[in-house]
């Protein structure tokens, strides 16, 4: 990203409160935020480009949630819990100016180093006047099932439990 005083490009300056104002970034910035893997993301910035009651956010496990506040306080929940996880694009990210794809495969670092795979997914992401509007996060979510993936979850320091994800359903 470019050096600027932009709220995303401060970070650590922002806090989980509403943010009211359009970030100043451009939406290939954002897109360019928001594709980020989570590890190592600020959540606080990157919930901040939200528009505050008009965005919408879609995960499997989670269902939908609206607005800032919701998608803020489940980004600021997870992180802390995925452990050594990375998303991996599995081709270019598609951006046309307002909507971007990517494809990704979530990964499961192990201790020594090897990788894992999870599952594979696809996120799509929607920016208008200066917020994005609306995220999704398509998956198949069958895999968590599967006692090897599970294994290496929890061997990659994954704390993330049901419990942690039903508290953020609508409800």
């Amino acid at each position: 990203l470019p050096r600027r005083s932009t709220r995303a490009s401060i970070g650590a300056g922002v806090s989980h409160s509403r943010v009211e104002t359009p970030s100043g970034l451009s939406h290939q910035e954002m897109s360019d935020v928001l594709a980020k893997p989570i590890l190592g993301t600020d959540t606080a910035a990157a919930s901040g480009l939200f528009h505050p009651t008009e965005s919408d956010y879609f995960d499997p496990l989670v269902g939908e949630l609206r607005g800032q506040a919701a998608v803020g306080g489940l980004l600021a929940d997870v992180v802390t819990k995925v452990g050594h996880v990375v998303f991996e694009p599995l081709g270019p990210r598609l951006f046309d100016g307002t909507t971007s794809v990517q494809e990704w495969k979530q990964m499961a670092i192990m201790p020594d180093g090897s990788r894992v795979m999870m599952l594979r997914g696809t996120s799509v992401r929607r920016f208008s006047d200066g917020w994005a509007v609306y995220a999704a996060d398509y998956f198949d979510t069958a895999p968590l099932g599967d006692d090897d993936v599970r294994a290496a979850a929890r061997a990659a320091g994954v704390t993330l439990t049901s419990a942690d994800l039903a508290k953020h359903r609508l409800g």
